[in-house]
Formats: structure tokens, sequence, C-alpha cells
């Protein structure tokens, strides 16, 4: 026992170096792997944020792009393409090209490259209604589906539909869409279904224009600090006056029946329900009525409609045809109803 002892010592002595060295061996692989991965972690994160700056880029150009499509229905034609400008962004460098499919239809790619040149694209179809191809659809100064109640016809003047002096600038381009002598009166049409802005719903109006109009209201011009105001029920002036709202054209809309008291605007009026004007009310521009209209008790109205339900014009009230005056309302709107339409192969597709 005593002869064994020292030489077991010395052995076990032996071993301590080796084993502190792969020991230490080991914890250096160990951190050396830790920095690889903290490495690859990192720029994988930078891989991740300049890929997202890029998406988000494609992304908000889409978002601008109703704004961008503004001036370009007169200069391109069907079948061109062209780059448009977009406001630019600090995280990437923006191209964005349209191609005009139809009168209303556009398909847009907008490609993104962010600082480190990750690059990214957002490619739809974007339909933005065309105001004179839309008119070319009405049959009449009042258009109602076939078979619904025409009451007072007779006090719809078709005189002045070709003839408005409001907006000479308009003439030649409604001259060329319309056929001569059309639309006329009230006349029926087979639009069941169709609130007369093409790809648009009323569940698009609801989003793009908020249905703030409630059961009844007398609209008038109100004019603030030599600005037109914002309210509800301020839709300018029906009659063309150098004042701040005296050539304002409002787009309103309503989620059921409205009762207009009096008053008098101009404008894009989008009613899902009936709408009935009264009392001397004095309207001017473009109605689109997905249940009845009836004017009575005075009230007057210039411009065009359409009614789903039918229309109603009592003894005492009329209304005036004027494609030029329904043209420049929808020439007002035009900047703000545009949809995204489905793109088929398309796994995303940008929200306006």
């Amino acid at each position: 026992m005593i002869g064994v002892t020292p030489h077991l010592k010395r052995v076990s002595d032996g071993f301590v170096l080796p084993l502190l060295l792969l020991l230490l061996l080991a914890l250096t692989a160990l951190a050396h792997s830790a920095l690889l991965v903290a490495t690859a972690e990192f720029r994988m994160s930078r891989i991740a944020n300049d890929l997202a700056a890029a998406q988000q880029a494609a992304e908000g150009a889409l978002v601008q792009l109703p704004g961008a499509l503004l001036g370009l229905p007169g200069r391109v034609r069907v079948g061109e393409s062209v780059v448009v400008d977009i406001e630019p962004v600090p995280t990437a460098t923006l191209r964005v090209g349209v191609s005009r499919l139809s009168r209303e239809s556009w398909f847009v790619q907008a490609e993104a490259q962010a600082s480190e040149g990750r690059q990214a694209s957002e490619a739809a179809v974007f339909w933005r209604f065309d105001p004179i191809a839309r008119l070319t659809r009405l049959t009449g100064a009042v258009t109602v589906p076939t078979g619904v109640s025409r009451s007072g016809a007779a006090r719809v003047e078709t005189e002045a539909l070709w003839t408005d002096a409001e907006c000479p600038s308009m003439e030649s381009a409604l001259d060329s869409a319309f056929v001569a002598g059309s639309p006329k009166g009230v006349e029926p049409s087979n639009v069941a279904g169709s609130i007369g802005l093409g790809a648009i719903t009323m569940d698009d109006i609801h989003r793009l224009v908020p249905p703030t109009l409630g059961r009844s209201g007398t609209p008038a011009p109100l004019d603030s600090l030599g600005s037109c105001g914002e309210a509800t029920w301020n839709w300018g002036g029906a009659d063309p006056v150098d004042t701040p709202c005296g050539l304002v054209h409002v787009v309103r809309s309503s989620t059921g029946d409205v009762d207009i008291v009096g008053g008098e605007g101009r404008g894009l009026i989008i009613i899902h329900g009936d709408l009935t004007l009264r009392d001397g009310s004095s309207i001017v521009g473009m109605l689109l009525v997905t249940g009845r209209l009836r004017l009575t008790n005075g009230a007057y109205f210039r411009g065009m409609a359409f009614a789903g339900e039918g229309v109603r014009v009592d003894p005492s009230a009329h209304i005036v045809g004027s494609i030029c005056v329904a043209a420049a309302s929808l020439n007002a709107a035009s900047g703000a109803l545009g949809v995204f339409l489905p793109l088929v192969g398309a796994t995303r597709l940008g929200q306006y």
C-alpha cells in the first residue's frame, strides 16, 4: 500500500495538463462557434431588415398610385406603358411602371431596392373609373333599371344636356364619346345590381368615402376664413359663383335612406337606400341611388342620376339633365375612387 500510492499520484498528475488543454480547446471552439452564429444572425438580421425595407417601400409606392395616375388618362393610351413619379423614400430607391390595360384599368409594378441592394416588387391591377366612360353607360338624364316606376318623367328636361355653359373644357371629350341625341330623359337600362361605377362596389364606396350622411339634413356652403369648410353638410353651392365654395364638388355617401330638406350643393352623392329632395332643395352634379329617387315640394336637380328602384318627380319639382355638370362632379371624385383588383397568380396585393 505504501509503495503504490506515489505511483498513482504521479500518473494522476500526468493527466491534468492534457485535460486542461482539451478543456481550453473545447471552450475556444465553443466561443468560436458562438461568434460564428452571432455573426450569421447579425447578417441575417441585416438582410431581413433590408428586405423588409424594400418590401415596405414597394407597398408604399402602391399606396401613392391613385394620386400618381391623376394626370395620366389623357396622356397614356390603351396598350402604352410609362414610368410614373412617386415620392421618394429614404430607405430605398423606387421605380414604378404602369401599363394601361383598358380605359379604366391599369397594371402597375413597383420595384424597390434598399440601401444594401436587396430588392422587392409588388404588382397589382388598379381600376379607377373614367368619368366619360361611366356617363356613356347611362341611357338618360335619369337612368333606371328596366321595368321600374318612372312617375313624372315628363318633368325631366333634356334641352340643356349638351349646352350647359358651366364646363366648356369638357365639351370635346363629351362630344366624341356620345352618339348625337343620346342620352334622353328618363330611360330604362339593363343595369340591375350596378351603382354605375363599374368595379367599385358599395363596400368600396363606404371604405373610400366614409358614410357620414344621416337620415336628413340641409346642405349649404360654409365659407371659413377664405376657404371652403369640411362639414358633412357643406356641399358647396348650386350656382357657380366667385366664392371659396362656389365651384366645389363634394363626394358624400350614406348607408341608408336620406331626405334632403331644402338647401343647395353640388357633387357626387351616393345613397345606399332611397333619396328624397324636398322643400326647394337645389342640387347639382351626379346622383347614384340604389333605391328610389323622389323630388317633391319645389326641389330641383341638374345633372344626371341613376335610380335603382325608380324615380318620381312631383308636379312642383323638376330635373334638368346636364351631361357636362355630371362629368365635372365625377371628374372631381375620380381621384378618391379607385380599387385594386385581384391579380391572377399573385400571392400579395397592395391595399388602397
